[in-house]
């Protein structure tokens, strides 16, 4: 039974892969901004955010929920 789970949590995460970069793809072309990309969340993007979290000129700190 573990050998099930394992093929069908290898084939959802292929499936919401292919879904989440169709996704991003879509999202990216309705922008039609250079400067503004979507991509997934990277070492990247959380270095980023992590730069932005105690910068002064940040106005909002959201509560986001379940967070």
């Amino acid at each position: 039974m573990p050998g099930n789970r394992l093929r069908m949590r290898e084939l959802l995460e292929r499936r919401y892969g292919e879904l989440r970069r169709q996704s991003i793809y879509m999202a990216n072309q309705a922008l039609r901004t250079p400067d503004i990309r979507i991509s997934t969340v990277d070492s990247t993007a959380y270095a980023a955010f992590e730069q932005w979290r105690h910068h002064p000129a940040r106005v909002v700190d959201w509560d986001w929920p379940g967070a």
